[in-house]
């Protein structure tokens, strides 16, 4: 744990962004299968599609999803050590995967599915807010509004004429600590209670431990009035979840922990992609320089009754909407 006096950068080492991307790892997927078991019983298996292997949850109703819930930000198919190991194929009236990013692999398993008999429906998920470190962070700044800056600057002083101070958690033996930050500042927060209590304490614990991402927090005496966990490996680091506390809304603290964790990310030796998460919130303009689509795709078994259900409630509809519209334009 590092104490910074002043809103200097905070160092964060190159080799935090080696191996894989942090949700594409057995140890996330791990993190997610309890708050999937919660809502319906099942389990996890690995299976081939096309040239891919993806973990499903396959419910006991017959009914699959990936392994991936509503923290899910990125949903990618997994790198097996053999790759032409045996796996199970895919036996499932429903299959819904969601988070998946537009890329060759997702654009794979949609024709796999349609080839097997599935009737496949893709849709627009969530939007993802992202920018790349490859230029200095001056550059960058400068490009922001002058409403942000402005504000970060003002913030900046007054949080500094009160001896505001930040905190770095990156270690193991930083884990304690770190949750109880982050769970403090939350607690006083302005957003709802997490829908899987147990998930952010376990994902503190998961990501110090295998350093895979940090907290950072600012600090007005032992009170922490900001937080953020960020996710970092495969040369990507995610603004996963912040919170503020809303008593120090005036003092701007979210704006201020932002613009020092992205000033350390700009100052690493390695090039790195930077988002912002899911959703496509207005604040996340201002920070990131492009959007990113995330996609979903639904397929049906049409030779069972739950495949019929689901083609008939979701799949339908939509494409009959495609069909109005294309007709009025």
């Amino acid at each position: 744990m590092t104490e910074i006096l002043s809103p200097a950068p905070l160092k964060i080492a190159a080799d935090a962004f080696a191996g894989s991307l942090v949700q594409s790892r057995q140890g996330w997927f791990d993190l997610v299968q309890p708050c999937l078991a919660k809502e319906a019983k099942g389990e996890r298996r690995l299976i081939r599609l096309g040239q891919h292997v993806w973990p499903i949850w396959i419910k006991d109703d017959g009914q699959a999803t990936g392994v991936a819930n509503c923290y899910t930000d990125i949903f990618l198919p997994i790198e097996l050590p053999q790759p032409e190991a045996q796996l199970p194929s895919g036996n499932f009236s429903v299959l819904q995967l969601e988070a998946c990013p537009g890329d060759q692999a997702f654009e794979d398993l949609v024709s796999d599915l349609s080839n097997s008999g599935y009737l496949t429906e893709k849709y627009h998920h969530f939007g993802n807010w992202a920018l790349k470190n490859n230029q200095n962070f001056t550059p960058y700044w400068d490009q922001r509004s002058s409403r942000l800056r402005n504000t970060v600057k003002r913030a900046q002083a007054k949080l500094m004429n009160q001896n505001a101070h930040f905190v770095h958690f990156t270690k193991a033996q930083d884990i304690a600590a770190a949750q109880l930050a982050y769970a403090m500042v939350a607690q006083a927060g302005w957003q709802p209670a997490e829908p899987y209590p147990e998930f952010i304490p376990a994902l503190i614990n998961w990501c110090l431990g295998n350093q895979c991402g940090h907290v950072v927090a600012i600090k007005l005496g032992d009170r922490v009035i900001a937080a953020q966990i960020w996710l970092t490996g495969g040369g990507r680091a995610t603004l996963f979840k912040l919170t503020y506390d809303p008593t120090f809304s005036a003092l701007s603290p979210g704006s201020v922990l932002t613009h020092a964790a992205l000033q350390s990310l700009f100052e690493t030796p390695c090039e790195v992609e930077i988002d912002f998460g899911r959703g496509d919130d207005a604040y996340k303009k201002e920070w990131m320089d492009h959007r990113q689509q995330r996609w979903g795709v639904l397929a049906c078994d049409l030779k069972t009754s739950k495949g019929m259900k689901a083609a008939a409630l979701q799949v339908l509809p939509s494409r009959l909407k495609r069909l109005v519209v294309s007709n009025v334009v």
